[in-house]
């Protein structure tokens, strides 16, 4: 059985996802966004959300992050409007970059030159 904040977390991230692709109408977000994992403190009052940003250059990371960062009060509004949570909690946006060392680790194990057994 989940725990409350488990399910708040789970309903958090689908809404923030929502909100961020169906929402958030900024001509200047010109790459590909996704919640990859929600964090709301013990006592509701702040989540932290984890994007991974899509696009060709760092720069161009960096001006979505700072694009998305100001819509923070945007996407709490619209939080509140959508679940039936007592406390909206505040947003705080973080990049995750895992997927940097997942990449990382698969030129590693390709650079092994393991023979494969048939």
């Amino acid at each position: 059985m989940k725990s409350r904040i488990q399910r708040v977390n789970s309903e958090l991230h689908k809404a923030i996802s929502d909100i961020i692709s169906n929402k958030l109408k900024d001509p200047r977000l010109d790459c590909l966004i996704t919640v990859t994992k929600v964090d709301v403190s013990a006592d509701f009052s702040h989540c932290k959300v984890f994007v991974s940003l899509l696009s060709k250059s760092d720069e161009q990371i960096d001006k979505n992050f700072k694009i998305l960062k100001s819509s923070e009060s945007f996407i709490r509004k619209n939080l509140s409007q959508q679940l039936n949570l007592r406390i909206t909690p505040q947003i705080h946006f973080f990049i995750d970059d895992g997927w940097k060392d997942d990449e990382y680790m698969d030129k590693l194990i390709s650079s092994l030159n393991i023979p494969k057994e048939n």
